[in-house]
């Protein structure tokens, strides 16, 4: 029985693959087993979350949209991306407890859907990380090279080559704290996370001192081309939402870093939680500084809080801010970089990428760091982050769905009531059940379950998003179908006609769903289908280039798969089942030891 469990059965393994599942006992023993050294308690993984997000929301993301997107409505499109990383935080906070396991919804996509959807997470989360990290970068050598008054530092030809050598100016320092580990790391994050508060909090006060009403008016901007671009209007509100999400991916880099957490089944969920909610205060408290102080045509989309701080004569706290800004924002690029080698670290001991990203030395993963800081330091060089901004939104509004259909697929697991074997693993000081027999009873029984629940996520998936995005092009121009609004009458019909059969099939997959029995401590689903409704109709506001590009990024990602990662991948071996087989006949041994050992006590 433990055999079935731990591997899908050979006709499923010689068919697909690609959807083999990594048993969760497994994904225990290597967390309890791991090089990683724990150093991380709750509160370094909340200054990880909180600094990573507090940041680039407030000084690079909330002046940017309220001066290009939404002018007045930015404070909306913040309680709109709060609301949507709520719902989907919940998901990581259930999902972390459950499966405090490096990688983040990498390794919780691998236990809960297959392996083929988890390396699309691992891809997803790359954009995260690294793509992030340099797009910070970029933002940072602008506010630079403002300061310095030299407009041309992140401009400087090398023969016919553009290159911003103020980004490399900060991600190089970024590169050698993590070469040096997460013992100086965890205190630099510490340190510069206090700082940060500190420095926005400044800028609370200082904006909110000169607020006035009337400069929220109008709420939502008529809409207007500005430079060949739409600006303003609903479209241009529901696109600040998008790209508010920026200031909200740090909980998902706590997740990333479970193999050196201390206690990761009870600190990482409370990291979470914490993450979220005090970057959902600060972001949306700045945005209503920035647009309170000033007329929304007159915010700076780089330095709005500064130059708007300017304008009323306080002068003096605007270098303050200003300095702050600069000494702390390099924080965003250090903790982006972070989780990056831990990523790679859990692909390459799933056989997904080469065994050197497991390799440590002095308890640190030099060869990833050192790869991921010159590949970051290199796109931040080089690279237009302007083009690739859609694509970002869409890596994490992506992997924010398969989180949602990872908890949904785990709620939704028949669990057995007479389970036999249990295996208890000690996780730092967490301890942690993983039972082989669990989520089902038998290979056959477990195939009757995920089929028709998978079948009718998928369905919900494909049609919410396909309903999403024929109603925003019918409502909103600058969406990926947005020529829909200004198309035929017979158009428009036939997109409604369309949009109202996917939205029937949506609610009838949404159901079938429901009304399946569902495990008790991982909640109904509602909340997670909610969130895949709340991404999706996300996704569907991005730009058509920005669909083009991420769908050319994951075709590049998939042909490395299936040209490395699916012909080494230890899913498909035998590798696991042999390991699973051992966990279990040494937890029956346990347990039947100390039944025995129970009379004579």
């Amino acid at each position: 029985r433990s055999l079935e469990f731990s591997r899908p059965s050979q006709s499923q393994l010689l068919n697909m693959p690609a959807f083999v599942r990594k048993p969760l006992n497994i994904l225990l023993q290597e967390e309890a087993t791991g090089q990683l050294v724990r150093t991380l308690g709750l509160l370094d993984l909340t200054a990880i979350g909180i600094g990573g997000t507090v940041g680039s929301g407030v000084f690079s993301v909330v002046g940017s949209v309220a001066a290009n997107d939404c002018g007045p409505s930015v404070i909306l499109a913040i309680l709109i991306g709060s609301v949507g990383c709520l719902l989907t935080g919940n998901a990581y906070v259930k999902l972390s407890r459950a499966i405090p396991s490096t990688g983040s919804v990498y390794a919780y996509a691998y236990h809960a859907l297959g392996e083929v959807f988890a390396v699309i997470c691992a891809s997803c989360l790359t954009l995260e990380y690294a793509f992030s990290g340099s797009a910070v970068a970029v933002s940072w050598g602008s506010k630079f090279g403002s300061a310095v008054n030299n407009d041309n530092l992140d401009a400087m030809m090398l023969g016919s080559l553009k290159l911003n050598w103020a980004a490399a100016i900060i991600c190089i320092p970024c590169v050698l704290i993590l070469l040096q580990g997460l013992a100086l790391g965890k205190d630099f994050s510490n340190i510069m996370t206090l700082l940060k508060c500190a420095v926005v909090m400044v800028i609370i006060v200082s904006s909110l001192w000169f607020f006035q009403v009337d400069n929220l008016t109008p709420f939502v901007p008529p809409r207007a081309e500005v430079k060949g671009k739409s600006r303003y209007g609903i479209d241009g509100l529901f696109r600040g939402a998008v790209d508010c999400f920026f200031a909200f991916v740090g909980f998902d880099e706590v997740c990333c870093l479970a193999g050196e957490a201390k206690n990761p089944k009870k600190d990482l969920p409370r990291a979470v939680m914490l993450s979220v909610m005090g970057t959902a205060i600060f972001t949306f408290l700045a945005a209503l500084g920035v647009v309170g102080m000033q007329d929304y045509m007159n915010i700076d989309p780089n330095d709005g809080f500064v130059v708007g701080l300017k304008a009323h004569g306080w002068k003096g706290v605007a270098t303050v801010i200003s300095i702050g800004e600069l000494v702390t924002l390099p924080l965003v690029v250090f903790i982006s970089f972070l989780p990056q080698a831990r990523l790679f670290y859990a692909m390459a001991m799933d056989g997904l990428m080469p065994l050197m990203f497991t390799r440590l030395r002095n308890g640190v993963l030099l060869k990833s760091n050192i790869l991921i800081g010159v590949i970051g330091t290199l796109l931040a060089m080089v690279v237009d982050f302007d083009m690739f901004n859609d694509m970002i939104s869409a890596g994490v509004l992506l992997s924010f769905v398969l989180c949602n259909c990872s908890l949904i697929m785990l709620t939704l697991a028949p669990v057995s009531q007479d389970s036999g074997v249990s295996a208890s693993f000690l996780i730092g000081e967490s301890e942690v059940e993983g039972s082989a027999e669990a989520e089902v009873d038998g290979a056959q029984n477990r195939d009757s379950f995920r089929r028709p629940c998978g079948m009718a996520l998928g369905g919900y998936c494909l049609a919410t998003f396909v309903c999403m995005v024929l109603t925003t092009g019918l409502t909103l121009p600058t969406t990926v179908l947005g020529t829909l609004s200004t198309s035929s009458y017979v158009s428009k019909v036939v997109a409604i006609v369309f949009a109202s059969i996917a939205g029937v099939l949506a609610l009838c997959c949404l159901g079938f769903l429901a009304g399946r029995k569902f495990n008790k401590k991982l909640g109904r689903v509602w909340t997670p289908l909610a969130a895949i409704l709340f991404n999706s109709f996300m996704l569907a506001t991005l730009s058509f280039q920005g669909f083009l590009i991420i769908a050319g990024y994951f075709v590049v990602v998939l042909l490395g798969y299936f040209a490395y990662g699916s012909r080494h991948s230890a899913g498909n071996h035998e590798d696991w089942a042999r390991r699973s087989l051992l966990i279990d006949q040494r937890s029956a041994t346990n347990s039947l030891n100390s039944t025995c050992a129970t009379p004579a006590q």
